[in-house]
């Protein structure tokens, strides 16, 4: 909307100016010579736009094709009659029974899977710690007192164990790690 409102305003102010011009009639070497030319580029007014409507041609056909006689095709050929044949009789045939599948008894249901009874658990041991910070803090001082070589064991109890990390030993192990680690020492 904008450069609508720009162009009518530019529009305008040719067309004053040619009006200006007309009305004085000057030839071109009386006009005064203007020391700043500003070239303002002139845009026509848009064309008002027809409506489209669809309005339909009428359809186009390809003139007809020539028409060019037809080959002159021989006759066909003519065969001799068949000989007579006999009728053929359908003759039923006796009916062919497959012979009976054989019987098996159903499967029977398998007895009831037995399970083995829970291992053992480990008798309670007196463990010096009951929580995750106290197992830290056991098995850091555990390490210290035995040095690097023994120290590296504590490694090899908690794979047995089926542990990576110390943080992720289960309180229900703690008694087995605390086992592990002090038959290290």
């Amino acid at each position: 909307m904008y450069l609508e409102q720009q162009l009518q305003k530019l529009t305008d102010a040719v067309t004053q100016l040619i009006l200006v011009i007309e009305s004085q009639r000057l030839p071109v070497a009386q006009l005064p010579i203007v020391e700043q030319v500003v070239t303002v580029p002139v845009f026509a007014a848009p064309a008002p736009v027809a409506p489209v409507v669809n309005v339909p041609s009428p359809p186009v056909f390809a003139a007809p094709a020539p028409v060019t006689p037809a080959a002159v095709m021989p006759p066909p050929p003519v065969f001799a009659a068949p000989a007579p044949v006999a009728p053929v009789v359908n003759v039923p045939s006796p009916p062919v029974f497959a012979a009976p599948a054989p019987v098996t008894p159903a499967a029977v249901m398998p007895p009831p899977p037995v399970f083995a009874a829970p291992a053992p658990v480990a008798p309670v041991v007196n463990v010096p710690f009951t929580d995750g910070k106290g197992l830290i803090d056991y098995v850091m001082k555990s390490y210290s007192e035995m040095g690097t070589e023994k120290g590296a064991g504590i490694g090899n109890v908690l794979n047995q164990l089926g542990y990576k990390n110390i943080n992720d030993v289960k309180p229900e192990h703690y008694a087995a790690l605390f086992a592990g680690i002090e038959g290290l020492k």
